[in-house]
């Protein structure tokens, strides 16, 4: 009887352990480890690096051909993640040339790579997950 007790708490507790989530430091290091491995620029920019990751921003550098840096960025509120690049439903995507601050929010030069099947869905749950820490609009 002791037995099925210990087993009966031993699992629930794995259960319950198991079902709490990742927590927002978790979520901003697989980000920040996945889209430096996989986001991808038009072909004029190179040296992409996911420069910052927060629960409001994603802020990924690049260089293009004539070696200006450019950054855009990506407000996780209203972010959607596609093969073809980023869409923002909610503030807009920016980007900037960091020499002469040029800015077009209309710009489409991200794009994420599919590393695996599913991996754009988890890309998209882990910004939803992230922006839900976010307080700013």
């Amino acid at each position: 009887m002791k037995f099925k007790k210990y087993a009966l708490i031993v699992f629930v507790s794995h259960f319950s352990v198991m079902s709490y989530g990742q927590t927002k430091k978790e979520t901003l290091n697989w980000l920040k480890e996945n889209l430096k491995k996989y986001v991808v620029t038009a072909d004029q920019y190179s040296n992409v690096s996911a420069v910052k990751v927060d629960e409001c921003f994603i802020i990924i550098g690049y260089t293009n051909e004539n070696g200006l840096e450019f950054e855009t960025a990506l407000h996780t509120k209203g972010l959607s993640v596609y093969k073809d690049g980023f869409t923002q439903t909610g503030p807009a995507l920016a980007l900037v040339n960091k020499e002469n601050k040029y800015f077009d929010p209309d710009e489409k030069t991200v794009y994420v790579r599919e590393a695996e099947p599913g991996f754009l869905k988890k890309v998209q749950k882990y910004i939803n997950h992230l922006a839900s820490f976010c307080s700013k609009n």
